[in-house]
């Protein structure tokens, strides 16, 4: 996917700006559990552009073993397609990044699927391969390794000033609602 076009961030929805990640105890309930739960995560061949979505981990569980760490984050999946063709879809945009597509209590979002460190650089150009502007909660980028500085990055760093742009309207226009209210509640 990063030889892939981009999609022009003034073309990014803002579906997902308010996203907050969500807590898991332990994904191994969730996957047990309840059938309609899933996740898919793809893994692209080393000698060859071919990427493979594998659900639930596949026969390849070594390869793919789904989330990691202990939270998902929403994501609507609108512009990838819906239900399963669209969760693989969206695996498939995310091969080369540390996360996969979930599905939880019919809810569609990321997860990381590797860890160590602060992921919220590929987080957020995982949103925008989506075709969703980044969630304003990761917005706030970690200095560190460089980056920042490609064109990769600054296309992310873009992104999150759109986010944060929407965000600061979405704020004012709560704010002019609030003020009128008690104007007329007076």
């Amino acid at each position: 996917m990063s030889q892939a076009k981009r999609i022009a961030v003034k073309e990014l929805r803002a579906d997902s700006i308010d996203a907050a990640p969500v807590n898991i105890e332990d994904w191994r309930e969730v996957f047990g559990e309840f059938e309609e739960n899933h996740f898919w995560e793809a893994s692209q061949c080393d000698g060859c552009d071919y990427v493979h979505v594998f659900q639930d981990g596949g026969n390849a569980s070594a390869i793919c073993e789904g989330p990691m760490m202990n939270y998902w984050y929403p994501a609507d999946l609108y512009l990838v397609g819906t239900g399963d063709a669209g969760a693989e879809e969206a695996a498939r945009r995310l091969a080369d990044l540390p996360l996969c597509v979930v599905q939880v209590n019919g809810d569609y979002g990321l997860a990381l699927s590797g860890g160590g460190m602060d992921l919220s650089w590929e987080i957020c150009e995982a949103y925008t391969r989506l075709g969703l502007l980044p969630p304003a909660h990761f917005c706030r980028l970690p200095r560190m390794a460089g980056r920042g500085i490609s064109t990769r990055d600054k296309y992310i760093l873009s992104a999150c000033r759109a986010t944060l742009a929407v965000a600061v309207k979405r704020a004012r226009y709560a704010l002019r609602d609030l003020r009128s209210f008690g104007k007329k509640a007076a």
